[in-house]
């Protein structure tokens, strides 16, 4: 996306994406380690190796 110049072309596309890319990793991120059982053991839904 850089090199086709959208965030000086697009700004206010080129953040809403941005931001909503970052939000959505960090609660997977969260989601992945509660899952996992990494907070607590007994509540793990499946085993992540």
């Amino acid at each position: 996306m850089v090199i086709y110049d959208w965030p000086r072309d697009r700004n206010i596309i080129y953040q809403v994406v941005l931001v909503f890319a970052i939000w959505v990793w960090a609660i997977y991120q969260i989601l992945f380690m509660y899952l996992c059982g990494q907070y607590n053991p007994s509540r793990s839904k499946f085993s992540c190796g």
